[in-house]
Formats: structure tokens, sequence, C-alpha cells
């Protein structure tokens, strides 16, 4: 890393999007199925799975991790902007980057590639994904 730099991490809008959208929909037909429950006892237990998606729905858009590297440091921000906390550089021991797909074949139309990069430290183990971070080969770049 070039002395001073400073890199955020890019967020992919479409997983806010999609957690966004998720957290709406699903919080929404968990309580209209709640209030219908209250006439018919059998509706309750659709309306729970509904409830249960919205809420970790919340909770996952929430605890996004926004990523900033300084010289020294690796700090993890929420979405909101509040710091969560900070590794020094120095403290990650080693690395491991996988690739991983999700479809056996290129042609099927749920394939998609990813990389994951985990830092490990004495007391730490961390995750990156390409997925989640749109500037990932130069977070990738400062970290190892």
């Amino acid at each position: 890393m070039k002395k001073n730099e400073f890199i955020k991490s890019e967020i992919k809008i479409s997983n806010i999007l999609i957690l966004l959208l998720g957290a709406i929909v699903y919080t929404f037909f968990g309580i209209k199925f709640t209030i219908s429950a209250m006439e018919k006892l059998g509706i309750l237990f659709v309306s729970i799975p509904f409830l249960f998606l919205g809420i970790a729905s919340i909770y996952n858009l929430i605890n996004y991790d926004i990523l900033e590297i300084t010289k020294e440091k690796l700090i993890f921000k929420s979405l909101f902007g509040f710091k969560k906390k900070a590794i020094y550089l120095s403290e990650i021991k080693s690395y491991n980057e996988i690739k991983k797909q999700n479809a056996k074949f290129k042609h099927e139309i749920e394939y998609m590639e990813w990389k994951d990069l985990t830092l490990f430290g004495d007391d730490f183990k961390f995750k990156i994904s390409s997925s989640s971070y749109g500037n990932y080969p130069e977070i990738r770049r400062a970290l190892i």
C-alpha cells in the first residue's frame, strides 16, 4: 500500500436493495398475516416465517460491513457509519483466498463465481467476499 493511502469499500447496491426489499416485503406480509391470524389461528403459522425473514433481513442490513483501510488499520463500520471494530494490519498472520461458484455449468442461469478472502489473526478470522464489494481487487491488494 502506498504511503497515506486510504481505501473505502464500494458496496454493491444490489445487495443492499435485496436486503431492503426483503425487509419491507417480508415484514409487511408477516404483520398482515399476523393481523389476519387473530381471526384464524392457522394463518399464524404462515406469518411466523415471514416475520422471521423480515427481521433477519433488517438484522443483516444493519450489520452490513463497510471496510476502510488505512496505512496501518482495517476498520469495520456499519452502513450508518458507526465504527464496529478495527484490526491493525500487522495483526494479520495469514490469509486464504478461495474461488467459489454456485452451479456446476456456466450456461446454467443461477451460475455465479466469486472469491472469498479470509484473514486470520491470533484472535480473529474475517471473511471478505468479492460478491459484496465492488472494489474487491483493490481491497485484496491493500491487505495482502
